[in-house]
């Protein structure tokens, strides 16, 4: 499970990278920028989240 939750974790996190080059791609609307800019945060966050609970379900399986 841990290893699930830690690989699942770093598909998020690069996914935020990619959010994250997308948004500095020249012709992009402000309004653009900032969708993209939200979605690379909220991928940031799951994705730290996800990485840190593989890890913990990793040390202490009965968490």
């Amino acid at each position: 499970m841990s290893w699930l939750l830690t690989t699942v974790g770093i598909f998020f996190l690069i996914g935020a990278l990619v959010f994250n080059s997308e948004s500095n791609q020249p012709g992009k609307t402000w309004e653009q920028v900032r969708n993209l800019s939200w979605a690379f945060i909220a991928c940031l966050a799951v994705g730290v989240v996800v990485c840190i609970l593989g890890i913990v379900s990793f040390w202490y399986p009965f968490f």
